[in-house]
């Protein structure tokens, strides 16, 4: 089969034939992959960034996937050859990923059926992107009416965090910048933007709610100190930033939650209920599984939404 594969320690990831997985295990299923997306973890595993994790080379790249169960192990009762799926995968090494034409899955988490009203193409965008968003606004636990910025909000994880706040109620400022960005994050229901290449965040986000934020959706700060710095003068006192970049212990006055995204059915299950209800999957781009380092180049370009793989 075609996959995306880093070879070994220190190779350059390529697209190149690797051998396909075998018939599924008791409790697996294997998928026949139609569509995928890259994400920011994609590219750092394809540097080898993640030199800490397990590698299992040549190790297969990808964890977002949309497909057709292709074979299903013995005791599998959820699904059935033919079957439409999506979800991702999130396993304890680097390895068996989703940029291949085939990868082989447990039965019980990381995937549910597609339903009608969810294509193909929107589905295999959706996973990591929408669950760490979801995680995220979880995170923050607001009531309605409440006030949330998001902090990167105009790629994948910022612009379903930005929809997923105003279902649950909540006022949404939201950072972008230029014309293009503030109109795509007006369009998906912030409330205000505020433009970060013009002067300091917090204090245009304080023009904005004099008496500070109920939560924070922290996309881009790298380390306490960064978060701090924006959550400490807009943030009111004891409530949370939901942090995909870092987090830190809870101190009197804030509470950082490093959100890992997790392949729960349950947030899959959400996220295809909010689809079918409006929520918009800003796909803006595919590329085929042979052009995967042209859709990396693409993310590198800070793309308003998602790109999209074409694998089968």
């Amino acid at each position: 089969m075609r996959a995306y594969v880093l070879a070994a320690a220190g190779a350059t990831a390529a697209v190149t034939d690797a051998a396909e997985p075998g018939p599924p295990g008791a409790g697996e299923v294997r998928i026949r992959v139609r569509r995928s997306s890259v994400n920011p973890s994609d590219r750092m595993m394809a540097g080898g960034f993640f030199r800490w994790m397990e590698h299992r080379y040549p190790a297969v790249l990808g964890r977002d996937f949309a497909g057709v169960v292709d074979e299903v192990g013995e005791g599998v009762t959820r699904f059935a050859a033919g079957d439409e799926v999506f979800g991702f995968v999130k396993r304890p090494y680097v390895g068996d990923g989703t940029f291949a034409e085939y990868v082989t899955i447990p039965a019980d988490r990381f995937a549910i059926h597609r339903p009608q009203g969810l294509s193909v193409e929107d589905a295999g965008v959706l996973g990591v992107a929408g669950a760490t968003a979801l995680q995220c606004v979880d995170a923050l636990a607001c009531a309605p009416g409440e006030t949330v910025l998001v902090n990167g909000a105009t790629g994948g994880v910022g612009a379903f965090a930005v929809q997923l706040a105003r279902r649950a109620g909540l006022r949404v400022f939201a950072t972008a910048h230029g014309d293009a960005a503030e109109q795509h994050i007006r369009g998906l229901g912030a409330d205000a933007t505020v433009d970060w290449t013009v002067g300091d965040v917090a204090a245009q986000v304080r023009v904005l709610a004099p008496d500070g934020v109920h939560g924070i959706v922290d996309l881009v700060s790298s380390d306490f100190d960064a978060i701090t710095a924006l959550a400490g003068p807009v943030l009111v006192p004891g409530r949370a930033v939901a942090a995909t970049r870092s987090g830190a212990p809870d101190s009197a006055d804030l509470a950082v939650h490093g959100i890992h995204c997790s392949p729960a059915v349950d947030l899959l299950h959400r996220l295809a209920d909010a689809v079918l209800d409006g929520l918009v999957v800003p796909l803006v781009a595919s590329y085929p599984l042979e052009k995967v380092d042209d859709a990396f180049a693409a993310l590198s370009r800070a793309p308003l939404g998602k790109v999209g793989l074409e694998i089968g």
